[in-house]
C-alpha cells in the first residue's frame, strides 16, 4: 500500500528531494541546476550532510535518491549505482606548515600533525582513518567540520591539514594560499554512490534526474552490491 500510495504521489505533486553528501557538492550541483531548468515545474529540495545521515533520511522515506560518497556497507533495502572514480582528494596546509617544507610526506609524518577532517558520518573521514588503521597509525584530529570552506580556512590558519577535494582547492594553491602535501605511499581515491529507496517506486521526475547524472559522467553507471 505504502509503495502505490508513493508511486500516485509522485505524479500528483512535482517534488524531488535530493541528499548530497557535503563533499561532493562541487560535482553535483551542475546536474541539479541542470535539472531545474529542464523541469521548472518541479519543486527540488536538496539537502547536503554527512553521508550516513543523508542515508538514515533515505530508509526514512525523507528524500527520494541521496548522491554520497563510496559506500562501505549496502544496506538491502537500498538500491544503489555507483560512478566508479571522480577525483582524488588532496591534502592541503598553509605554505609555511613544517611538512609543506619535507621532501617526502608519508603516512607515518601525518600522524605527528593534526587533521581537519568531515564529521562523523562523512565517506571522507571513514577513509582516511582507514588509511590511519592500516598502517597501525593513530590519527591526531585537530577538527571536525561540516563543510569544504571551514576547512581550508582552518588550514589557511595553520591549524592542521585538511582533506579535500582538488577542485576545491585549486584557485587557493594557484594564489600560493594552500600549498598541496603529497603524500608518497598511498593516495585517497573517493568515488560517487547513487542510493534509491528499494520501497520507494522510481518516479518520471527521479528516472529523468537519474538519465542526467549518466549523461552528465558520460558512461552508465555500475551495479554497487557491496
Amino acid at each position: 500500500v505504502m509503495m502505490a500510495e508513493n508511486f500516485l504521489k509522485s505524479y500528483g505533486v512535482n517534488n524531488l528531494h535530493i541528499g548530497v553528501a557535503t563533499t561532493l557538492t562541487l560535482y553535483l550541483t551542475p546536474i541539479i541546476d541542470t535539472f531545474k531548468e529542464l523541469f521548472a515545474s518541479v519543486m527540488v529540495s536538496v539537502r547536503e550532510g554527512p553521508t550516513l545521515t543523508l542515508i538514515d533520511d533515505l530508509l526514512d522515506f525523507k528524500a527520494d535518491i541521496c548522491l554520497v560518497g563510496t559506500l562501505r556497507t549496502v544496506d538491502k533495502k537500498l538500491h544503489v549505482t555507483r560512478i566508479p572514480r571522480i577525483e582524488g582528494m588532496v591534502l592541503v596546509a598553509n605554505p609555511d606548515y613544517p611538512l609543506v617544507r619535507k621532501p617526502e610526506v608519508k603516512w607515518e609524518d601525518l600522524a605527528n600533525y593534526p587533521l581537519i577532517v568531515q564529521s562523523e558520518g562523512s565517506t571522507a573521514r571513514e577513509m582516511i582513518l582507514e588509511h590511519f588503521a592500516s598502517r597501525n597509525l593513530t590519527l591526531m584530529i585537530g577538527a571536525e567540520v561540516d563543510n569544504v570552506e571551514s576547512a581550508k580556512q582552518l588550514a589557511r590558519q595553520k591549524k592542521g591539514v585538511a582533506l579535500v577535494f582538488l577542485p576545491y582547492v585549486k584557485e587557493e594553491v594557484a594564489l600560493g594560499k594552500l600549498a598541496i602535501i603529497h603524500v608518497m605511499d598511498g593516495e585517497i581515491q573517493l568515488g560517487i554512490d547513487i542510493a534509491t529507496n528499494r520501497e520507494m517506486p522510481v518516479s518520471p521526475m527521479l528516472k529523468a534526474f537519474i538519465g542526467l547524472i549518466e549523461k552528465h559522467f558520460s558512461f552508465p553507471l555500475l551495479e554497487n552490491e557491496s
